[in-house]
């Protein structure tokens, strides 16, 4: 079937039958309280419309000062989860997805600037690439979600040793499990300025500018 259709339709057969879904592929390694991190979020958050979305990897940004997760705009699908009334929006049609965004919104998607995951919606249409996570990611962000993610990642995905599907050799974005098995969620419904700016700030960096065209959602 392909990477991207073997997901949505296990996605979709899971979340339908259970109500909710942890997703996880087979490149990726995870800390011991990668499912208590996603079992507690799903249960915590499943009331709230808001989010719509629960990642269990982060960029390795500086976490001193911070909680232990932060709510934004961006969907990260390295070991995550979801809810059955959030995913029944999704759909993957290329020429309505992208014909829906203004230009302000563009940048906003592409996390103001420093990002560029518009350009894989492009890349689908024409028929270069044949994803799924992008198209998740724009109907979170068209209706307003909010995306959950740990300060520490709980996934580190070695998939980037060129074996992957979709993706180079690249090491840069690894970082040490988180070993938390007590998490503070948050209850404030807006996205956090302080995490933004952290990752904004590592996707600024050199490092960035290497491996931009290596990294590839799957």
């Amino acid at each position: 079937m392909g990477v991207a259709d073997s997901i949505i339709d296990g996605v979709t057969t899971i979340v339908n039958q259970y109500g909710k879904v942890i997703v996880l592929e087979d490149d990726l390694v995870t800390s011991p309280y990668f499912l208590t991190f996603m079992n507690d979020a799903l249960n915590f958050y499943q009331e709230e419309e808001k989010v719509w979305h629960v990642s269990g990897w982060n960029y390795p940004i500086n976490s001193d000062g911070l909680d232990d997760a932060f709510l934004w705009r961006v969907m990260n699908c390295w070991g995550w989860g979801t809810w059955s009334d959030r995913w029944q929006h999704y759909e993957r049609d290329v020429n309505s997805d992208m014909s829906a965004f203004s230009n302000s919104e563009i940048k906003k998607f592409n996390l103001d600037g420093v990002e560029n995951f518009f350009a894989q919606m492009e890349a689908n249409k024409q028929k270069k690439i044949k994803t799924w996570a992008v198209f998740w990611y724009a109907c979170i962000f068209k209706n307003k979600g909010l995306c959950l993610n740990p300060v520490q990642t709980f996934v580190d995905n070695i998939g980037h040793d060129g074996s992957g599907v979709n993706c180079g050799e690249v090491k840069e974005y690894t970082d040490s499990l988180n070993m938390k098995e007590n998490f503070l969620f948050i209850n404030e419904m807006n996205e956090d300025v302080n995490c933004l700016v952290k990752v904004k700030g590592l996707l600024k960096t050199p490092i960035k500018e290497r491996i931009i065209n290596m990294l590839s959602w799957k």
